[in-house]
């Protein structure tokens, strides 16, 4: 036990260092700091803006932007985990790659697979989650707006990104790169697009399409959570806004990411 935990110790940090070395993670730190300044540049004259829909006056810039602002933060995020995890995972188990050093000690693939997730989410999360504060942090000194309930987002949006990178690992390992990588893409804006369908419907006395219920009931609603915490800024959606069953769900999903990745990393014949 002490020797497989200190095992995946060190390919987690392996994984890690991979992650930050990658220029991926570099782009994409400094894509969150521009966003953050010209974000915090643009919603300066804000303050006491006055914003009018359908003839009713919403109280605050904020109200209207808060949900906009802090579901357009974390969403995109997805797809850089997704593939920021696919390459790392191509890399890694290249015959050329790390994989074979490691397996041929006593570490369960298993292990293996769970310490190179852990390593990419590291780097996901903690990147994601310095963005996502700073936003809060701009609406909450912009707009006086309380951002507890953004907390379940937060939590929906590391579920998400376990399902996203365990997903993207396990068809890197099984179908390739390539594959992988349009997965991912193709998968997440689809899964976005079809929960934002979703949620919105209601609001415009509409019913959402039989396509994205469909894709919201039978795959990971990584969006849900996130879309339905950023609603709750507005003090008149609050009532209407019940995230936490989503949050249960993309958690179910998030473990069988897991044990999909372990699966796929024990069945997988690699090549040195």
């Amino acid at each position: 036990m002490a020797e497989g935990l200190r095992a995946f110790r060190v390919v987690w940090r392996q994984s890690l260092a991979a992650t930050l070395r990658g220029r991926g993670s570099w782009v994409l730190a400094a894509g969150f700091l521009a966003g953050l300044a010209l974000l915090e540049s643009c919603t300066r004259g804000m303050i006491s803006a006055e914003v009018v829909v359908d003839g009713q006056q919403v109280d605050g810039a904020g109200a209207l932007l808060g949900p906009i602002l802090y579901a357009g933060a974390i969403l995109p995020v997805y797809f850089v985990a997704g593939l920021v995890a696919a390459e790392q995972m191509t890399q890694a188990a290249a015959p050329e790659g790390p994989v074979n050093l490691w397996l041929s000690r006593p570490i369960g693939r298993g292990t293996w697979a769970c310490a190179r997730l852990a390593g990419v989410l590291t780097t996901v999360v903690a990147g994601g989650g310095a963005w996502v504060a700073g936003i809060a942090w701009v609406l909450a000194q912009r707009f006086g707006i309380e951002t507890a309930s953004l907390w379940v987002g937060a939590a929906g949006a590391v579920l998400g990104f376990v399902v996203v990178t365990g997903v993207a690992m396990t068809a890197a390992l099984t179908l390739g790169r390539g594959a992988a990588i349009s997965l991912v893409l193709l998968g997440v804006a689809v899964v976005i697009a079809c929960n934002a369908n979703v949620i919105a419907a209601p609001f415009f006395s509409a019913e959402a399409g039989a396509l994205s219920v469909w894709v919201t009931r039978l795959t990971p609603p990584i969006a849900m959570p996130v879309i339905l915490s950023s609603l709750a800024l507005n003090p008149g959606l609050e009532s209407l806004v019940d995230d936490v069953p989503s949050l249960f769900v993309l958690a179910a999903w998030a473990v069988l990411a897991v044990g999909g990745l372990v699966l796929a990393a024990r069945r997988r014949e690699f090549v040195g």
